[in-house]
């Protein structure tokens, strides 16, 4: 994810010290923000070993589907994910919304912390909305929670006991980096405490800390699918955009061990695999009787 420009300089310093440099990534996954696309062209004109074997997913059929997405055939893969009924289609974004939410809250209530799981989409909006609607759902399904109410950067955010939790900037002292999550175990005053995944780089470690010193916290039940790229949890629930390209949607249903869903509707499937009146149906396979000619 790293440009021409930014990559120079950090080579730069590193030929000065007379270091090694491995890189290590995906040139179909996410691609650099900024100019020029180096690691996909060091790959191709220099060579490069190649990890080929999918272990992430459980299922041969998603290991399969996974290839189908590094290779570029997103369409075939997302058939594929429809043909076992893990593509749900509603009429429109809020009732997409509704639907993940349902099948998320359904996982906690059946399997509670015994498995991780994480929902997606690209849009900042849209994560927002699926967090604040999973906040919701969560307290109406159980006994109110005493929550506080925070100033952060991304706007006010209140926090209650069992709230999942995503850091967004890195700080040395506290020990946490851009894009780790983790649960929510205390709400005292203006202090939050928190346990942190251990699979997200936190070793399952606890913190506790100050909103008011280090405000550049959110809820975590969501993130966007720039933040999820490198994370592993047993389960996924991903909201379709009109925003996501190859690259996106190739990240976003890679990221589970056993299962993922997929969240579409008309008013925000992308316009490259709306091909079809139904998005991405389950084909129909029963046996038919064969068309015999006179």
């Amino acid at each position: 994810m790293v440009g021409t420009r930014q990559l120079e300089r950090v080579m730069g310093q590193l030929q000065q010290q007379g270091c090694k440099v491995v890189l290590v990534g995906d040139p179909d996954q996410l691609q650099p923000i900024q100019a020029g696309k180096p690691f996909r062209d060091i790959a191709q004109n220099n060579g490069a070993a190649r990890l080929t074997e999918i272990r992430r997913q459980n299922s041969a059929w998603q290991r399969k589907a996974s290839r189908d997405l590094a290779n570029g055939h997103t369409e075939m893969a997302l058939q594929t994910y429809a043909d076992q009924g893990a593509v749900h289609n509603s009429l429109d974004r809020d009732q997409a919304i509704t639907a993940l939410v349902d099948d998320y809250i359904a996982d906690c209530e059946r399997n509670g912390q015994e498995t991780t799981r994480l929902a997606m989409a690209h849009r900042r909006i849209d994560v927002h909305a699926i967090n604040q609607a999973i906040r919701s759902a969560r307290n109406a399904s159980g006994l109110p929670k005493q929550e506080t109410l925070f100033k952060t950067d991304n706007g006010p955010r209140a926090f209650a006991n069992g709230d999942r939790i995503l850091f967004t900037r890195n700080d040395k002292i506290l020990g946490v980096r851009n894009g780790m999550l983790g649960t929510v175990t205390d709400v005292g005053g203006r202090l939050l405490s928190v346990q942190f995944d251990a699979d997200e780089g936190g070793l399952g470690r606890a913190l506790t800390f100050s909103p008011q010193q280090f405000p550049s916290i959110d809820h975590g039940f969501a993130v966007s699918i720039h933040r999820s790229q490198g994370c592993t949890i047993d389960r996924s629930y991903v909201l379709f955009s009109r925003t996501m390209d190859k690259n996106l949607t190739y990240v976003a249903l890679t990221r589970h061990r056993e299962e993922t869903k997929f969240y579409t509707a008309p008013d925000i499937a992308p316009k490259h695999i709306r091909s079809e009146p139904e998005l991405f149906a389950p084909r129909d396979f029963r046996a038919r009787a064969p068309v015999r000619s006179r």
